[in-house]
């Protein structure tokens, strides 16, 4: 398996402000980067500089994001929406002792990862395929949970919430808790 240019990487990393500071193993044997950044903003800004890029340089993620759109209308929001539920049915949601940044390629085979490796995959599968899209990070500590978000024909933002079976299209974490019933999780409420 193809991955990342090291060189690349590092240089997203000191663009971003950040630092690659080790290496570290996947649960099925990959590799993830450990990086440490000054600002949280930093980090939100390398976590989407490193999906943008890897939806740019994997076939794997082009050929994928063309086949999860290739069943809807051309129409964006149906677009978002397939590749919001894709990585919903096919990525497991899982804690992570340690923050780390696999590569799309990675998190695919893995087939789980924490909120920033379900939002890269979401990122990389968008600009695979010419969508845009960004990511927003919120909660009351560090933060504590981030989220991809698509832009609309109208220009509009729409929340891509992956690690909650069930959230749709536009949809804030908080708002999906609500309205299926289920326990607020920390790394949401902050």
């Amino acid at each position: 398996m193809a991955d990342r240019d090291p060189a690349a990487v590092r240089a997203i990393a000191a663009r971003c402000g950040c630092a690659i500071v080790a290496e570290q193993r996947t649960l099925f044997g990959g590799v993830a980067l450990r990086l440490e950044c000054p600002t949280q903003q930093d980090k939100i800004d390398l976590l989407l500089e490193l999906g943008i890029y890897d939806g740019t340089r994997f076939p794997d993620c082009t050929q994928l994001a063309r086949a999860i759109i290739s069943r809807v209308d051309a129409d964006t929001a149906a677009r978002l929406d397939a590749i919001m539920r894709w990585v919903q049915l096919h990525i497991g949601s899982v804690d992570e002792a340690q923050e780390t940044f696999p590569s799309a390629l990675q998190v695919l085979l893995d087939g789980l990862g924490d909120c920033d490796d379900h939002t890269l995959l979401v990122i990389a599968l968008c600009t695979a395929v010419g969508l845009e899209v960004t990511c927003e990070a919120f909660g009351a500590e560090t933060p504590a949970h981030v989220a991809a978000l698509g832009r609309l024909d109208d220009g509009s933002w729409a929340w891509m919430e992956t690690t909650i079976a069930g959230a749709r299209l536009g949809e804030h974490p908080i708002d999906v808790c609500r309205r299926l019933g289920i326990a607020m999780r920390k790394d949401i409420t902050g």
